[in-house]
């Protein structure tokens, strides 16, 4: 909604990940176990990565600045969660909070 010079937004969150994005993230190599034997190989599949909520605003200060923040919280699912930099090393709950500018502009013919 708009409220102003301010926006506000929120809703749910669902990420798919392909083979690539899955691997890359959450693949753990056999020769990995051998330099951290904390972990175990791992093969991610592709699929569900994650599922949560956003919550952002923003504040026009102007036609061509726009101050923006936002928190995000995902929850790993399916391969992701499964994946032993998850379970060993990291967490499933994911958190992320950011804030930033947008400057916008016209081109003029």
């Amino acid at each position: 909604g708009r409220f102003g010079r301010f926006t506000l937004s929120a809703g749910p969150r669902f990420v798919l990940g392909d083979d690539a994005a899955m691997r890359l993230d959450f693949d753990v190599p056999v020769a990995t176990t051998l330099v951290n034997p904390i972990l175990s190989p791992y093969r991610a599949a592709a699929g569900p990565r994650s599922a949560g909520a956003t919550a952002a605003v923003s504040y026009d200060l102007n036609e061509a600045w726009q101050l923006l923040s936002y928190v995000r919280y995902d929850r790993l699912v399916a391969s992701a969660s499964d994946s032993p930099i998850t379970c060993r090393i990291g967490t499933p709950n994911q958190l992320t909070v950011a804030a930033g500018a947008i400057y916008s502009f016209r081109l003029s013919p």
